[in-house]
C-alpha cells in the first residue's frame, strides 16, 4: 500500500541525514577552513561578533539587508549609513597610536557626499508605464519587497500544514522537513545576532535556505491559495511564482528600467565597477608590487574586493593589510591606490551594514597630503 494511503505518513521513511553523514560534513568543514585555508580564525572574530555579552566585546552591526524581513522597519538612507561609517571611522583613529593618521583638519577639510545608488534608465516599456503615473521604480521595488516577504510567509504556512495537517504529509520527507526547520532556524539567527547579518549576509542565508525550502514555500502557497479550489490555488500559486521569478533575476528591471543595474545582466552599476578588474589596474598593481617598501608601509585600497589583496597573506602583519580609503581613515605613509572607477568617475563606495554605499570622493584631501607617484589614465596611486 502506498505510504500516503495513511494520510498520516511521511514521503519516505528512510533516514538520508544520518550521524556518520553529520560527522562527516562537520569534518570537511574544520579541514577545510582550520587546515587547507586557514580561515578558521574568522570563525572566532563572528562569534564574538555574534555574543557580545559571552565575549565581551562591542558586538557587531546588523545588515541593511534586514529590511525585506517580514518585522522590520525603513531602511536608512545613504547618507544616514555613511554618518554612520563616518562615526566608526573616529572610533577607529582613537585604537591607533597618534599620529598615525592624517590630523583630522586635513581629512575633513573636504566634505563627503553620499549619493543614491544609480538605476538603469527606463526603457520604452517603463516610459510608456510613467506616462499613465504609474512609476517604474515604485513597480521593482514593491514587486521585489512582495517576492521577499511573500517567499517568507509561503515557507512559515508550509511549515505549519506540514505540521499540522497530516494529509499533506505524503508530499515532502521526514529529513527535508527538519532540514527547512534548521534552515529557517539559522536564517533567523543570522538576521538577529548582531554581526551575523553582515559578515556572512541575510540575503545569502535566505538563498541558500530556499534550496532546501522550495518544496515546503510551494506546499505554503498552495495553501494559501486552497479557498479558491484545487484548479485555481495552482493556478494563483504559479503565476505569482512567475512574477516574482522574473523580479528576483532581474528580468524585471531590464524591461523597465528604474532600478540599479543587476551584475549577472549589465555591464554597469556599483557592483560591476566595483568587481570588475581593469587593464589599467592590473598594470598598476604591478608597478606597485616592484616598489621597494610596500609592505612596511602598508596598502589603502577600496578593500571589499580581492584584487587589492597580498598573495602571501601569512607574510603580512595586521599594520600592512590593505585597508580602506575613506578620508578619516587616510594614513600618513601608505600607499593610496584610487582605482579605475572612482577615477573615471570620482565615486568611491564604502562597505557599510554589508552594503556598498557610494560617496563622492574628496581627491583634493590626497593632492594636498600625499604625492602622486602613478597615474595610468585609469588608475592613480600616491605616497
Amino acid at each position: 500500500m502506498p505510504a500516503h494511503a495513511t494520510g498520516g505518513s511521511w514521503a519516505d521513511t528512510t533516514k538520508t541525514v544520518t550521524l556518520s553523514i553529520v560527522v562527516a560534513v562537520g569534518l570537511m568543514a574544520f579541514l577545510w577552513s582550520g587546515v587547507i585555508t586557514r580561515t578558521g580564525a574568522s570563525l572566532v572574530t563572528t562569534a564574538e561578533n555574534a555574543f557580545p555579552p559571552v565575549f565581551h566585546t562591542a558586538g557587531g552591526g546588523h545588515s541593511v539587508d534586514g529590511t525585506y524581513g517580514l518585522l522590520s522597519g525603513k531602511s536608512p538612507s545613504s547618507a544616514q549609513l555613511l554618518e554612520q561609517y563616518q562615526k566608526q571611522a573616529l572610533h577607529q583613529r582613537k585604537t591607533v597610536l597618534p599620529g598615525t593618521y592624517l590630523p583630522l583638519s586635513k581629512a575633513t577639510a573636504a566634505p563627503v557626499h553620499a549619493l543614491d545608488t544609480p538605476s538603469l534608465p527606463a526603457t520604452k516599456v517603463g516610459r510608456l508605464l510613467a506616462d499613465v503615473h504609474i512609476p517604474v521604480a515604485t513597480v521593482n521595488s514593491v514587486v521585489r519587497g512582495l517576492a521577499s516577504k511573500g517567499e517568507q510567509i509561503f515557507i512559515g504556512v508550509g511549515l505549519l500544514t506540514l505540521l499540522f495537517v497530516r494529509r499533506w504529509r505524503h508530499r515532502v520527507g521526514r529529513d527535508t522537513y527538519c532540514l527547512a526547520v534548521g534552515s529557517v532556524l539559522m536564517v533567523i539567527a543570522v538576521t538577529v545576532l548582531p554581526g551575523l547579518s553582515v559578515s556572512y549576509g541575510i540575503l545569502r542565508a535566505f538563498e541558500q535556505a530556499l534550496i532546501i525550502t522550495a518544496p515546503i514555500l510551494v506546499i505554503g502557497s498552495l495553501a494559501v491559495f486552497r479557498f479558491l479550489g484545487r484548479v485555481w490555488a495552482g493556478r494563483a500559486a504559479t503565476v505569482l511564482a512567475l512574477v516574482f521569478f522574473v523580479s528576483t533575476i532581474g528580468l524585471m528591471p531590464q524591461l523597465l528600467g528604474g532600478y540599479p543595474a543587476q551584475l549577472n545582466l549589465n555591464n554597469s552599476g556599483v557592483y560591476y565597477d566595483d568587481y570588475y578588474t581593469q587593464p589599467q589596474e592590473v598594470g598598476a598593481l604591478q608597478w606597485l608590487g616592484e616598489q621597494p617598501g610596500t609592505l612596511p608601509a602598508g596598502v589603502q585600497a577600496e578593500d571589499y574586493t580581492d584584487r587589492y589583496y597580498f598573495t602571501a597573506p601569512n607574510d603580512v602583519n595586521p599594520d600592512q593589510t590593505v585597508t580602506d580609503i575613506y578620508p578619516t581613515l587616510i594614513r600618513k605613509n601608505t600607499w593610496v591606490v584610487l582605482g579605475y572607477s572612482t577615477v573615471r568617475t570620482g565615486v568611491a563606495s564604502a562597505p557599510i551594514s554589508g552594503d556598498l554605499v557610494p560617496y563622492r570622493y574628496p581627491t583634493s584631501v590626497l593632492n594636498d597630503n600625499k604625492d602622486l607617484v602613478y597615474d595610468d589614465g585609469g588608475t592613480v596611486i600616491y605616497k
